[in-house]
């Protein structure tokens, strides 16, 4: 159910706050806060439920750091998936990633490779207008694997 202080975006759900989020909560990552990358402390309370895809294709756009963007790709997008228990660690996945300003956190539909089973997760798409027009140029990516 869409909460008053809730936004709907292309059809996907948009929560304005960490506890919007409804616990416990998939969250589909894709780049630094994948296991093996610097950012994924933030989730080491969190249960690694395994590698997954999105369900559409979306634009991955790689310049130093992984960025999101809710346009049209010819890739579908690989990550992993958590399961998210506590409020904290969705503030703190809120804060690392600007939500809702520089990213914003939506759901979406991701297929887990392990069994093939599509479930809801959420992610976080850069919505910055600047960085978008920025990153327009870059070519578009499948995965993103931390640089040695």
């Amino acid at each position: 159910m869409v909460k008053d202080d809730d936004t709907i975006t292309g059809g996907q759900r948009v929560a304005a706050h960490p506890g919007d989020v409804g616990l416990p909560a998939l969250f589909f990552v894709y780049g630094t806060l994948k296991r093996g990358h610097h950012n994924n402390m933030v989730l080491q309370t969190s249960r690694f439920m395994g590698a997954a895809t999105t369900v559409d294709k979306l634009a991955l756009k790689i310049d130093g750091l992984p960025y999101l963007i809710d346009q049209p790709s010819e890739f579908q997008v690989d990550g992993e998936v958590f399961s998210v228990r506590s409020a904290e660690v969705a503030s703190n996945l809120d804060r690392l990633e600007g939500h809702p300003h520089f990213y914003q956190r939506r759901q979406i539909d991701v297929k887990l490779n392990g069994t093939g089973k599509i479930v809801k997760c959420w992610t976080y798409f850069v919505v910055r207008d600047s960085t978008i027009a920025r990153l327009s140029s870059e070519p578009n990516h499948r995965s993103y694997a931390r640089r040695s």
